[in-house]
């Protein structure tokens, strides 16, 4: 039957095994055939997806240097496929906790005292990803807060560890001033650093320069818990 697996089906149609050797060399030759065409097609989908995130990334920097809001998923329907493609891998970094943070080290005496963790985000195994493109992205998508406390528990896990090497060390990640008015994530970020058990401020926050705060905003959330 035409389910039963190559090899066993040319034995079982022919009772020769010579019948199993034409379909195993059958089967040599056609990934022979197809191989370079499988990888020359993964070569010109990553340059030109490449292409189009640069084309992104040049847009972010114009929106930062002209103080204007980002829409990216109103662009060209190109430029926002390809923001909705950043978008999906994404959404599998943050379900599968795949997010990943560089430590930029702060140094006093020679001695590293303190650690800044940056968010870095990779597509297709490529180069790094612009962050406020990746940020600018989650906002749209109403994805932020879910990416904020997948960087909070990568933090976490990664402080840890540091401890193991230096008891003293005090870490700190780029977050949004706007998630201090948001009461939910307050509350869930102390409530994790306390299931951590990690030590007194060893663990605190650093705003992102794009951040913003209205002239009039409640504070609470932040200081009142």
């Amino acid at each position: 039957q035409w389910t039963t697996p190559i090899l066993l089906s040319g034995y079982q149609a022919t009772g020769s095994i010579v019948a199993s050797i034409i379909q195993l060399i059958n089967v040599a030759i056609g990934v022979c055939i197809y191989f370079p065409f499988v990888k020359l097609d993964d070569y010109f989908t990553k340059r030109y997806s490449n292409i189009l995130i640069n084309q992104l990334t040049d847009y972010i920097m114009k929106c930062e240097d002209e103080h204007e809001k980002p829409e990216i998923l109103a662009l060209d329907s190109r430029l926002s496929m390809m923001g909705e493609a950043l978008l999906v891998k994404l959404e599998q970094d943050i379900l599968n906790d795949n997010i990943t943070l560089f430590y930029q080290p702060q140094y006093k005496d020679e001695k590293i005292v303190s650690l800044e963790g940056l968010l870095r985000f990779k597509y297709l195994d490529d180069n790094y990803v612009y962050p406020p493109l990746i940020v600018n992205l989650a906002l749209e998508k109403q994805l932020f807060v879910k990416l904020s406390m997948a960087i909070v528990k990568r933090a976490i896990t990664d402080t840890k560890e540091f401890l193991k090497f230096n008891p003293s060390i005090k870490v700190a990640v780029n977050l949004r001033l706007e998630l201090l008015t948001d009461s939910q994530f307050m509350n869930w970020f102390y409530q994790e650093i306390e299931e951590a058990k990690l030590p007194d401020f060893c663990l605190g926050i650093e705003f992102t320069e794009d951040s913003y705060l209205p002239n009039s905003i409640d504070l609470s959330p932040a200081f009142n818990l």
